[in-house]
């Protein structure tokens, strides 16, 4: 994937993923400065998590997409009623 893009401020969303590999469980991360999401996945025992990171002067942020980010990704209005629960409303946009 190669190094993040270098200057002022760079948005990215990455996508955790938890897989077990040779009897452990171990975190994968796809990090994407293309300006495209990736798949939104629903949350099935921490298995994925759509995050978004931020490198602005050197320093990255990163912190989870919310409900909303997603349902905007998805096409939904943003006056479209989803659930109080942000695990409830992350399964109404993701698979």
């Amino acid at each position: 994937m190669g190094d993040p893009p270098t200057g002022a401020r760079h948005v990215a969303t990455v996508f955790r993923r938890m897989r077990v590999e040779n009897g452990a469980t171990v975190q994968r991360a796809e990090a994407r400065f293309d300006g495209l999401a990736g798949c939104l996945r629903t949350q099935r025992g921490g298995s994925s998590r759509q995050m978004l990171v931020a490198i602005e002067e050197g320093v990255a942020r990163t912190r989870p997409m919310t409900p909303r980010e997603t349902a905007r990704l998805m096409g939904l209005a943003d006056d479209y009623r989803l659930p109080a629960r942000a695990t409830a409303a992350l399964k109404v946009t993701g698979d």
